[in-house]
Parts: C-alpha cells; sequence; structure tokens
C-alpha cells in the first residue's frame, strides 16, 4: 500500500516562488516545483529520446502527468506538509545590503525582482535556512519513482526553485534524501560527478517501461531542446564547479553577479584574453556599459537606427531589457529598449517595408489603436532561457559556484531578431522609434560564448 513520506527541501539561496501578496505564513505552491521537475526530466530522458517529441511526452506524462493538467494525472503525489513563512522585502538587507555592494547580487536579480535606482527588493522571498516540508507518494511503479528521483536529483544539482534560479537563486539541499524509498546512491549526494549513472538509470527505467525513441539520438545533430547526451567527453553539454571567496550566501551571489557582469560587460577579445584582466570591472566600482548597450541600443534610441554589431549577450538568453537615463531628463525619466526573437512565422520588420505585400482583412485591434493615437500591439516575441545555469552552493567549508551550459538549438531556422522602443509614453521629451531588426548570432557564437565562460569563471 502506498503511503506518504517526508521530503524536505532546505534553501541555501534566498527563493522567489509563487507570488504571496503579503509577507507571513503560506502554503509552499507544490505546482512551482512540478514546473521545474519537467525540464531536468526532459533533460535526462532526452539523452535517451532525442528529438522525438511524442516519445518525450510519454515518458514526462508517465511520472509527472499531462503537462496540460487536462489528462493523465500524475502516479508521483506531492502535498506542502506545512506553511513556509515569506519574508518581507526589507528583510532582505541580511543577504542584500542597501549599499553599492549590492549591487552584483541586484544585477543577477534584475528588474523584475530589484529596483536598481532605490536599492530595493520588490518581492516577498523564502530567506536561506528555510525548510520546506513536502511529503510524497509513489501510486505507480519503481520505474516512474526512478525517473522522479532523477529530476529531482538534477534540479537539486544543477538548478533551483523560483524566479532568477538560472542565476543561483533558489538552490537547495536534500538534507533526508537517504529517507526516500529504494534510495540510490546518487540521491543522497549533492555531486555532478554521478551524472552519468543516472543518465544509466533513466535509460533502464524508460527501457522497462518500453519508451524508447527508434531511432534514438543522433550524436552528430544538435538538440532542439536542452538536453544532456551520452557522450564521453559529452557533446552537447558542460559542466564545471568553481570556488568562490565568499563565506555568506549574500557574498556567494553578489560574487557570482560580479563576475556575470563583467562578463557580459567585456568584449569579445576580452573574453579571450586569458592572462590580462585589466579591462574586468572590479568589485565597488561604478557601472559600466555592454557593447550591445553602446554599439546598438544607445544609438537606436538617440536616432532609431541601431548599429550594426552582433548583440553576442543574447547569446546568455532572450529577451534582453536596457534602460538609460533620458537627455536632458531626471534620474526618474528613463527610455527603455529590448531586444527580442522573433518566431520563424513572422518577418524581420525590416524585411517588411521591402516585401510591400498586398494589404490583408481589417485589423480591428490596429485599428482601435489608431483611432486611439496609440501603436499597435507589438508582435508576439519568443523567449530564449538562458543556456546557462549557475548554481551558488556550498560544499565542505568553501562556497562554489556550479556552471551548466546546455548547448540546444539556440533559435529555430528563420527566426530573427528585432529592437523594440518601450521607453514609457509618459516621457514627452523622448520620439518613440518603430521597431526594426538587429543581426542575429551564429549558433556558433553562441557556442563561443559559453565556452568563454567556463574560461572567465576560472580565473584567478
Amino acid at each position: 500500500m502506498p503511503r506518504w513520506t517526508p521530503l524536505h527541501l532546505h534553501l541555501v539561496t534566498p527563493a522567489f516562488v509563487g507570488q504571496p501578496p503579503t509577507p507571513g505564513p503560506q502554503m509552499f505552491p507544490v505546482s512551482s516545483i512540478r514546473g521545474v521537475l519537467r525540464y531536468w526530466l526532459r533533460a535526462l530522458a532526452g539523452a535517451h529520446i532525442g528529438d522525438n517529441l511524442s516519445t518525450l511526452a510519454r515518458a514526462e506524462t508517465a511520472v509527472l502527468g499531462a503537462a496540460n493538467d487536462t489528462g493523465q494525472p500524475s502516479p508521483i503525489l506531492l502535498r506542502p506538509a506545512k506553511a513556509v513563512t515569506y519574508q518581507a522585502p526589507s528583510a532582505a538587507h541580511t543577504w542584500l545590503p542597501g549599499t553599492t555592494a549590492s549591487a552584483p547580487t541586484g544585477y543577477l536579480l534584475g528588474q523584475g525582482l530589484y529596483d536598481a535606482r532605490t536599492r530595493q527588493l520588490l518581492r516577498p522571498f523564502l530567506a536561506p535556512d528555510t525548510d520546506i516540508p513536502l511529503r510524497v507518494k509513489n501510486l505507480a511503479g519503481d520505474e516512474q519513482w526512478t525517473l522522479f528521483l532523477a529530476a529531482l536529483w538534477a534540479l537539486r544539482t544543477f538548478g533551483g526553485i523560483g524566479a532568477r534560479s538560472r542565476r543561483g537563486f533558489g538552490t537547495i539541499t536534500l538534507p533526508d534524501s537517504h529517507t526516500l524509498h529504494r534510495a540510490p546512491q546518487w540521491i543522497t549526494r549533492d555531486d555532478d560527478q554521478d551524472l552519468p549513472q543516472v543518465l544509466h538509470d533513466v535509460g533502464e527505467a524508460l527501457t522497462a517501461l518500453a519508451i524508447t525513441a527508434d531511432p534514438g539520438p543522433d550524436p552528430a545533430q544538435r538538440p532542439r531542446y536542452p538536453h544532456f547526451d551520452l557522450g564521453d567527453p559529452p557533446d552537447w553539454y558542460g559542466t564545471v564547479d568553481d570556488q568562490l571567496n565568499a563565506n555568506t550566501p549574500g557574498t556567494a551571489l553578489a560574487e557570482t553577479g560580479w563576475a556575470l557582469r563583467s562578463f557580459r560587460l567585456a568584449t569579445t577579445s576580452d573574453r579571450d584574453d586569458d592572462h590580462d584582466d585589466t579591462d574586468r570591472p572590479r568589485p565597488g566600482e561604478g557601472p559600466r556599459n555592454s557593447v550591445d548597450y553602446r554599439e546598438i541600443t544607445k544609438p537606436y534610441l538617440n536616432t532609431g537606427r541601431p548599429g550594426h554589431t552582433i548583440p553576442i549577450n543574447a547569446a546568455l538568453g532572450l529577451p534582453i531589457n536596457y534602460s538609460d537615463p533620458a537627455p536632458g531628463g531626471g534620474t526618474a525619466q528613463r527610455r527603455s529598449a529590448v531586444i527580442e526573437p522573433l518566431p520563424p512565422t513572422q518577418s524581420n520588420p525590416n524585411a517588411q517595408a521591402t516585401m510591400a505585400p498586398r494589404p490583408g482583412p481589417p485589423n480591428p485591434a490596429a485599428m482601435a489603436a489608431a483611432r486611439a493615437h496609440r501603436p499597435a500591439p507589438p508582435t508576439a516575441a519568443l523567449r530564449r532561457a538562458s543556456p546557462l545555469w549557475l548554481r551558488v552552493h556550498h560544499s565542505g567549508n568553501r562556497w562554489k559556484i556550479r556552471s551548466l551550459a546546455l548547448y540546444a538549438e539556440w533559435l529555430p531556422a528563420g527566426a530573427s531578431l528585432r529592437i523594440r522602443d518601450t521607453t514609457s509614453e509618459d516621457l514627452r521629451t523622448h520620439t518613440r522609434h518603430p521597431s526594426t531588426g538587429v543581426p542575429i548570432p551564429t549558433q556558433d557564437t553562441v557556442d563561443d560564448t559559453l565556452a568563454a565562460w567556463f574560461r572567465w569563471i576560472g580565473r584567478p
């Protein structure tokens, strides 16, 4: 008879999970765990299934249920055991001091979680050392349980929970994993060197469930979605642990933020120079601007015409939001723009003018916008999450940063990039510019950028 088993997640770094309206005790949103477990299950199963998406969906459904919640429910039940306490944004001073020293951590948090002008956090959070008590019950067989534990292992080993988990937030440990039913040795350790054994066990479980792909993955074919592979050495992922100088969660995040920010601000030649650190901004140094901003975004906001530079930082995820003070305006008056990808079915904004298509049927939304003297809603853009995961974790008596790069297809064939003016209409001193195309990085550029990160983070 299946029974409920305790499963505790212990937070190493702050987590932003759910959207609690106020601080205080709240039941933990288990759906947020399920979502990220799906990601890691695909990453592990993909090493055996490859681009056969229907077979991948069968594997996912067998363990976590149908993704749309309208079909087969998950046979692995997860429930919160009791409430967890969300902290007020002001309580972040324990790991995000309200001084210039917080700037690198604010950089990691991003504009949705942190106001760089006021140096304030914008959302309640779960603090480091928070214990998240859950219960788990397996209504399926041992194979589904192995796949669930493998996804949980990858979540613990490479990722985290909640917003900005790709940037070191929401790091967890599994303090009671050894008490789980049929717990393999790898679930009880926090060691990325266990990945080959985990992939082996995932393959055996998929075979036992008759979830196999014919043909299997082509080692020479770049994955269409992020997943591991069975190559030795691997072809489509890379991972490394590097030591930090930090001694607290806050200083570990700040050091990670400084490293990532300095990398994004460096030129391609700076990144490739293994010996010269003279152009790297130092902790506490005033803000600089990236090449992407100087040569693409600022000319666009000034004149409506971006430069022809390839936005190399797009390799670390899209969209990219930029903001700067409006010329002649106060510090609160800022212009903004976003570099974002368009799907293959949408033409590049520059191409639309040269193709001169026949007029289509009336667009009610566009007509209503014209009547209101407002621009029509922008074409829906793609999202491309960063292929680089940064996990800030504690090992022995040292803080470390574990980097994982997944070399999947960066953008589908035929996709394009545009820059779009997102400046508030209330800023009367700025003329809103129409969106326009920008050069798109090649897949080799993306790969080279990720490889450069591994060299960069390993420097003293």
